[in-house]
Formats: C-alpha cells, sequence, structure tokens
C-alpha cells in the first residue's frame, strides 16, 4: 500500500482515515469537518501483468508532478 499526502496529514492519517469512515456511516460517533479526500487506486488484478505495474507508476508521477497543468488546482 502507498500513502501520498502532505507531511502535516501524514501525522494524521488515523484522524482522516476514522473521520471518514464515521462521515459515511460505518463508525459511530460525529465525523469533524474533514476536507480531506481520500482515493483508492488499485492495480494489478492478475499477478502476472506488468502493464498495471507500469501504470500507477504513471499515474503516480503525473499526481506529484507540480509543473503538470493537470495538477494546477491540487498545487496550490
Amino acid at each position: 500500500m502507498l500513502v501520498i499526502t502532505s507531511p502535516a496529514n501524514l501525522n494524521r492519517l488515523e484522524e482522516i482515515r476514522t473521520n471518514h469512515l464515521k462521515s459515511i456511516g460505518l463508525m459511530p460517533g460525529p465525523a469533524g469537518n474533514a476536507k480531506e479526500a481520500i482515493a483508492w487506486l488499485s492495480y494489478n488484478i492478475h499477478g502476472n501483468e506488468s502493464v498495471s505495474s507500469e501504470a500507477v507508476m504513471q499515474v503516480i508521477y503525473d499526481l506529484l508532478d507540480t509543473q503538470n497543468g493537470k495538477n494546477a488546482a491540487m498545487a496550490e
């Protein structure tokens, strides 16, 4: 498993996870005013296929590339 986040959110992973579970009704209690999004990207349905592993590396690169115009909103 790979988590891509800011250093501040890395220290709050458990809080973010439980707030998410509360907001979708899978954990009791009120959810906080969380603004963080959680995206689950799953690759490699078949273990003998390398294409999925290569694709995820490109997706991660594109998401983290601050020069990528598609990510302008995320860089702010």
